[in-house]
């Protein structure tokens, strides 16, 4: 039997992978709008058990292409143990073309540029960014524990190397304020072009009752962005992006999910957001979107 900790998250696009529990919780577990992991303390799992589900897996699972690593920041594992998890999943899975995980720009910078080519040998040629943002002030409220040049610093070492990233933004994360949300986005536009990802991934900001936001928004320290000031920093995201990505918003956090490549979908996406907006300023009130977990 395979062992797995709830909670379990995984980006969608990575459903049909084999999961392979190498830690539990976050390793960093400050950020300032994320509860995922508030209840779960961080703990690297014994690498025997580690030896023993990639065997099993290997059983179940004979023609799966990917391995996804659990749990919320395997990378934070020293090089030894990446590598020894990579040998075994190569031995015993050969088959496998890419092994996938979330990675931080702190755990990055961690590691050599040695390292990070022995690991992509071993095909960890994908790594999922909570980047969030590109704006310096909205990184420092977000409490990444890092700064917008350490991680263009270090998407740069990915780029070189070969290691493909897919990057995270939150719409919505500098709350109630129109200018501040749209200022968050072209900031963020120029360093994803900078350094564009894979695909660039869209959230809106759900706020957690158990976190630093949650707080603040109790306290009356924090009001939310509104549906259209959401839409309107989303739109403003897209108009600034350049470089060649893929881009989502198809998530359930989103009001009007949009999706497509960048720059040929890009009009079209554009367009659909300003029509929702547009709908939606005819309207007297626009109520809060119920599809965010949380406290909205």
């Amino acid at each position: 039997m395979l062992h797995y900790t709830e909670p379990m998250y995984r980006p969608p696009s990575e459903a049909d992978d084999i999961f392979i529990q190498v830690t539990q919780g976050c390793s960093h577990n400050a950020c300032s709008f994320c509860g995922q992991y508030k209840a779960t303390p961080f703990h690297v799992e014994p690498m025997e058990q580690v030896k023993s589900d990639i065997i099993e897996a290997s059983r179940i699972y004979p023609n799966k292409k990917r391995v996804y690593l659990l749990s919320g920041d395997p990378f934070v594992l020293s090089f030894d143990k990446l590598e020894q998890i990579g040998l075994w999943i190569n031995q015993y899975m050969p088959q496998i073309e890419t092994i996938a995980m979330f990675a931080s720009i702190n755990t990055i910078k961690r590691k050599t540029d040695e390292e990070l080519k022995s690991l992509f040998g071993l095909k960890m040629n994908l790594l999922y960014l909570g980047i969030e943002t590109g704006d310096p002030e909205a990184l420092a409220f977000a409490n990444k524990g890092h700064t917008v040049d350490d991680a263009y610093t270090q998407l740069m070492r990915l780029k070189k190397i070969g290691i493909g990233y897919l990057s995270a933004y939150i719409a919505g994360l500098t709350g109630e304020g129109r200018e501040k949300g749209l200022e968050n986005a072209k900031n963020s536009a120029v360093f994803f072009n900078l350094v564009p990802p894979v695909m660039l991934g869209v959230t809106s900001l759900s706020i957690w009752e158990n976190t630093p936001i949650g707080q603040m928004r109790k306290e009356g320290k924090f009001t939310p962005a509104s549906e259209i000031q959401i839409l309107e920093e989303t739109k403003e995201l897209l108009e600034g992006l350049e470089s060649p990505m893929y881009f989502s918003s198809v998530h359930v956090s989103n009001l009007v999910p949009v999706t497509g490549v960048i720059p040929q979908d890009k009009t079209r996406m554009i367009n659909t957001l300003t029509k929702q907006i547009a709908q939606m300023r005819k309207q007297d009130s626009v109520p809060r979107y119920d599809g965010r977990d949380g406290m909205m």
